[in-house]
């Protein structure tokens, strides 16, 4: 059987080289599920629409 490296495989490999200690990048944990009603991100945004967070800039 083949070995396939997928996608999201090397999204969450770049993710966290990004993440890693030598680089130190910050990320904003955003949850795509239309149905949730508060942002778990800690941004204060009032909707998932809202890209451009001015107190994180």
């Amino acid at each position: 059987m083949a070995n396939y490296i997928t996608e999201d495989d090397i999204e969450v490999s770049l993710i966290n080289i990004l993440k890693s200690d030598e680089l130190a990048f910050n990320f904003i944990q955003c949850d795509s599920n239309p149905n949730l009603k508060e942002q778990p991100d800690a941004t204060n945004r009032t909707s998932k629409n809202n890209v451009f967070c001015r107190n994180l800039l």
